[in-house]
Protein backbone atom coordinates (compact mmCIF):
# COMPACT_ATOMS: atom_id res chain seq x y z
CA UNK A 1 0.00 0.00 0.00
CA UNK A 2 2.84 2.38 0.73
CA UNK A 3 4.05 2.17 -2.86
CA UNK A 4 1.00 4.12 -4.06
CA UNK A 5 1.63 7.10 -1.76
CA UNK A 6 2.83 10.12 -3.78
CA UNK A 7 6.42 11.14 -3.04
CA UNK A 8 7.03 14.89 -2.81
CA UNK A 9 10.84 14.54 -3.27
CA UNK A 10 11.51 14.29 -7.05
CA UNK A 11 14.83 12.53 -6.46
CA UNK A 12 12.99 9.60 -4.83
CA UNK A 13 10.32 9.15 -7.53
CA UNK A 14 12.30 6.56 -9.52
CA UNK A 15 12.47 4.05 -6.66
CA UNK A 16 11.59 0.43 -7.34
CA UNK A 17 8.00 -0.43 -6.48
CA UNK A 18 6.71 -3.74 -5.24
CA UNK A 19 4.32 -5.40 -7.68
CA UNK A 20 1.98 -7.88 -6.02
CA UNK A 21 1.48 -11.15 -7.85
CA UNK A 22 -0.92 -13.98 -7.24
CA UNK A 23 -4.67 -14.34 -7.40
CA UNK A 24 -7.04 -11.69 -6.08
CA UNK A 25 -9.59 -13.63 -4.01
CA UNK A 26 -13.28 -13.31 -4.71
CA UNK A 27 -15.22 -11.45 -2.01
CA UNK A 28 -17.93 -14.10 -2.46
CA UNK A 29 -15.54 -16.99 -1.79
CA UNK A 30 -12.88 -15.71 0.58
CA UNK A 31 -9.91 -18.00 1.22
CA UNK A 32 -9.49 -19.66 4.59
CA UNK A 33 -7.17 -18.05 7.11
CA UNK A 34 -5.59 -14.78 6.04
CA UNK A 35 -7.55 -13.14 3.22
CA UNK A 36 -4.35 -11.69 1.73
CA UNK A 37 -2.36 -14.95 1.65
CA UNK A 38 -3.01 -15.64 -2.05
CA UNK A 39 -1.00 -12.50 -2.91
CA UNK A 40 1.46 -12.44 -0.01
CA UNK A 41 5.12 -13.23 -0.82
CA UNK A 42 5.79 -14.49 2.74
CA UNK A 43 2.64 -16.58 3.29
CA UNK A 44 3.04 -20.03 4.84
CA UNK A 45 0.70 -22.93 5.48
CA UNK A 46 -0.12 -21.38 8.87
CA UNK A 47 -1.58 -18.40 7.00
CA UNK A 48 -4.10 -20.72 5.31
CA UNK A 49 -5.31 -22.00 8.68
CA UNK A 50 -5.28 -18.96 10.97
CA UNK A 51 -6.98 -15.62 10.43
CA UNK A 52 -4.70 -12.92 11.88
CA UNK A 53 -6.10 -10.34 14.29
CA UNK A 54 -5.21 -6.66 14.13
CA UNK A 55 -2.45 -5.71 16.54
CA UNK A 56 -0.84 -2.38 17.27
CA UNK A 57 2.27 -1.97 15.08
CA UNK A 58 3.31 1.49 16.29
CA UNK A 59 1.53 4.57 17.61
CA UNK A 60 -0.35 5.23 14.37
CA UNK A 61 -0.73 1.83 12.69
CA UNK A 62 -2.21 -1.61 13.17
CA UNK A 63 -1.30 -4.76 11.27
CA UNK A 64 -3.00 -8.12 10.79
CA UNK A 65 -0.21 -10.55 9.92
CA UNK A 66 1.05 -13.74 11.51
CA UNK A 67 4.62 -12.92 10.42
CA UNK A 68 4.95 -9.46 11.99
Amino acid sequence: LLDVVPIPDPSMRGRKKTILEGTIPSPLAKPSGCGFRTRCPIATEECSKTKPQFEKFDNNHKVACLKV
